[in-house]
């Protein structure tokens, strides 16, 4: 008996011995490029979105009759992801409890969030584009392509001569190479007849460029003696502009001085470290400056810093952005924004007032949010992927210059767990605002 007893534990040692080989040899062989990805490159590529008509407009008014509204895109580079906002007319429709959102192949609800109604009358589209199982290359849909289809409910309350839009709002869109830019927005106008709602397509609208307000271009009047005419043409026979008259507020220095919270900095960083190149844009009244400063923080990590705009107007309405060497780009709407939770502050419409000379605001109870890493000569793309986790990861418990100043999220002088669960954190939020 005894002797069945030890070759019993040699036969489970060398099976044990036999099975750490494995694991050692599994371990040895892995290739190291699993986390080797492309460099990271803006994209000057863009992205045009637009609404197209229901697929049946022969409703009779009937209360619960279904409508279906299809979000089209039409892009030359393919599309990984994209969150779309869009308005629909509450008076008249109202989103499907069920079936709400289909999405089109080769699009997918998003790994994020498959999207729904955000608001009274709004709605939300997550969407990530599907991957050949093979080559794990995007499927490529073609330039122009369908995202989604949304089903509709016509209200029970409707009457004769009601209208509304369906109005984009925002919209991220991410391509191989970065974030895209949405060049144009075109929405869609309907109206409530005897016969039932119909689809009127109406003219397209001026291209609108984000997130820079688009300004109409001037545009010669055949004739004669061609006339240029800037915006809306002026009444026929109306008073010319007087010579020298001016018809805008002059740009006047406007500085900004502002307070800021970094997410995972719990501490003043010691050395060079306590110094962040922030970028800061303006956007309001037409017109947008962007410069770039140094902020310092404060034993409570608190950062402070300072911009000087030269081609802005004293007004009401401006947003500001704000953005790290290592963060998200952070959208902000009002003079003391807050937030329960670091990365819930969301706004849409500025509400800032700028005057000239000396304008001090407190932003540090929002945070600027970390994930955006830099790339090959320090540029960022605007969204949180496989490049930035893979760089935190390939950099875990090294402190020397490179690793740090390409992974130390929290700014503590080495790269280890918390800038990997901050990275991670990062993949929730994914884009830039």
């Amino acid at each position: 008996m005894k002797q069945i007893n030890a070759n019993t534990i040699k036969i489970l040692a060398y099976l044990g011995l036999f099975a750490c080989l494995i694991i050692l040899g599994i371990i040895i062989v892995r290739p190291k490029t699993q986390f080797t990805y492309k460099p990271k490159a803006a994209s000057a590529n863009g992205v045009d979105l637009s609404f197209s008509g229901f697929s049946t407009v022969t409703a009779d008014g009937t209360a619960g009759k279904e409508y279906y509204l299809t979000i089209r895109k039409t892009s030359s580079e393919k599309i990984v992801t994209g969150r779309i906002v869009f308005e629909f007319p509450a008076n008249i429709l109202q989103p499907a409890s069920t079936g709400l959102i289909t999405y089109q192949t080769p699009f997918t609800s998003s790994q994020l969030s498959g999207g729904g109604l955000t608001a009274t009358n709004q709605i939300t589209v997550f969407a990530d584009a599907q991957r050949d199982p093979q080559t794990r290359d995007l499927i490529d849909p073609g330039i122009t392509a369908d995202i989604a289809v949304v089903k509709f409910i016509v209200r029970s309350d409707v009457t004769n001569g009601l209208s509304g839009k369906f109005v984009f709002k925002n919209a991220e869109i991410v391509g191989e190479s970065g974030r895209l830019t949405v060049e144009q927005y075109n929405p869609l106008t309907i109206t409530v007849s005897q016969s039932g709602v119909t689809n009127t397509p109406g003219p397209s609208p001026t291209p609108t460029r984000t997130p820079t307000p688009t300004t109409p271009a001037a545009t010669n009047t055949p004739g004669p003696a061609a006339t240029v005419t800037q915006g809306p043409s002026p009444t026929s026979g109306g008073p010319s502009p007087t010579a020298g008259q001016t018809t805008e507020t002059q740009s006047q220095n406007i500085t900004l001085n502002l307070k800021l919270k970094f997410q995972g900095v719990l501490k003043r960083p010691s050395g060079d470290s306590n110094k962040l190149q922030v970028k800061v844009r303006a956007v309001g009244g037409g017109k947008e400056e962007t410069k770039t400063a140094e902020f310092t923080a404060n034993d409570n990590a608190v950062w402070t810093g300072s911009v000087t705009f030269t081609t802005l107007t004293p007004g009401t309405n401006y947003r500001i952005y704000t953005k790290g060497p290592k963060h998200l780009r952070k959208k902000i709407c009002s003079a003391s924004p807050l937030e329960t939770y670091p990365g819930t502050y969301h706004c849409d419409d500025g509400q800032i007032a700028l005057a000239a000379g000396q304008n001090t605001f407190d932003f540090s109870n929002i945070y600027q949010l970390v994930g955006d890493l830099p790339g090959q000569g320090g540029m960022q793309d605007g969204i949180v992927n496989s490049y930035d986790t893979s760089l935190v990861t390939t950099n875990l418990n090294k402190n020397d210059s490179q690793a740090v100043n390409w992974a130390d999220l929290n700014l503590d002088g080495v790269v280890n767990a918390q800038d990997y669960s901050l990275i991670i954190a990062a993949l929730s939020i994914r884009s830039d605002e």
